[in-house]
C-alpha cells in the first residue's frame, strides 16, 4: 500500500471527532504526532491549498482524548465552558468589528 493508497481526512471531519474548534485543528494534530499532509486543487483560474489529517493517526487521537491520556487546552475544545465562551466571544468580536465598519461606512456616505 502507497501512503496516497491510505485515508486522509479534512480539518472539517476531525474537528467534531476531537470535539475541537476549527482554527485549532492544525495545532492539535501538530501537538499529538496526528500526519498531515497539503493538497491542492486547481480551478481554471486559480489553485487552492488544504490540509488532510491521517485517518488511523486521527483516530488514535480521539481514543487517547475520550480515555483522558492526552488532553487539549480547555479554550480550544467545543465541550467544556471555556471553550464555549471563547466561541461566544469571536462572534461577538465578528459583530463588533462588522458594526464598526458599517458605523464608518454611514458616516463616510453622510459626508457626501
Amino acid at each position: 500500500m502507497t501512503p496516497d493508497d491510505e485515508t486522509w481526512l479534512r480539518g472539517w471531519h476531525v474537528a467534531p471527532l476531537w470535539r475541537v474548534r476549527p482554527k485549532h485543528v492544525r495545532a492539535v494534530a501538530a501537538a499529538h504526532g496526528v500526519r498531515s499532509k497539503e493538497r491542492k486543487t486547481s480551478a481554471s483560474t486559480s489553485e487552492t491549498s488544504y490540509v488532510v489529517y491521517h485517518l488511523g493517526d486521527a483516530q488514535r487521537l480521539a481514543e487517547n482524548l475520550d480515555n483522558g491520556s492526552v488532553s487539549v487546552d480547555p479554550r480550544w475544545r467545543t465541550d467544556t465552558p471555556q471553550g464555549q465562551w471563547a466561541v461566544v466571544r469571536d462572534v461577538l468580536l465578528g459583530c463588533g468589528v462588522l458594526f464598526l465598519i458599517l458605523t464608518l461606512l454611514m458616516v463616510g456616505l453622510l459626508r457626501m
